[in-house]
């Protein structure tokens, strides 16, 4: 699957390096409200947890043509763990970088400072935790599909959108750590966003 999103990316780069595009830089920021799945299968159960967090970063739009566009850039996002009984973990962050690229179309009204937008598509990535122990387990490695819509009002956008993550967050093969019994899972990470850009 990581074949797949690479090689994705790289035609639909090449793809805009053939095009006369107008390049337009901006930046993003917004909430994020984190979903992690996790799969118990020693014991046949799944578990899912909510934590808010937060996604800034700068964003770059290629112009193409009947209204067509496409998004990337590269998000910085942080997230608090939830604390599970007998481990605390509300000191130790996840850290993630994202690399969207979304093909959007932008859908203009009569008045020419507002528009409508809907865009998708995938996003890679790499996470990190500054805990050790969560590092042990934690997959750097990150992929998944987003979709959003939004508004467009002169040179802001405010949007919501959904991502949805297709590797696992984690893995953990089970045993003790300390006196607690950490039972053996998977993990995956999804998030609502709610944000703002602005476009120079």
């Amino acid at each position: 699957m990581r074949k797949i999103f690479f090689i994705a990316i790289t035609l639909l780069v090449m793809n805009v390096s053939s095009i006369n595009a107008q390049a337009v830089w901006g930046v993003r920021m917004g909430l994020s409200y984190f979903t992690e799945t996790i799969d118990m299968s020693e014991i046949g159960m799944s578990y899912k947890g909510n934590v808010p967090g937060i996604e800034l970063g700068p964003v770059l739009y290629y112009s193409l043509q009947n209204n067509l566009y496409l998004n990337s850039g590269i998000m910085v996002g942080v997230l608090i763990p939830e604390s599970i009984e007998g481990l605390d973990r509300s000191e130790d962050l996840t850290c993630f970088f994202d690399m969207p690229l979304y093909l959007g179309v932008k859908i203009p009204v009569a008045n020419s400072n507002l528009s409508f937008y809907g865009q998708a598509g995938p996003f890679v990535g790499y996470s990190f935790s500054t805990d050790s122990y969560t590092n042990e387990i934690i997959n750097p490695f990150r992929a998944g599909l987003a979709a959003m819509a939004g508004i467009n009002i002169k040179k802001f956008k405010f949007e919501f959108g959904y991502k949805a993550g297709l590797t696992n967050q984690s893995s953990n093969e089970g045993g003790y750590l300390g006196d607690t019994y950490m039972l053996k899972s998977t993990s995956k990470l999804s998030s609502l966003f709610l944000g703002i850009s602005y476009v120079f």
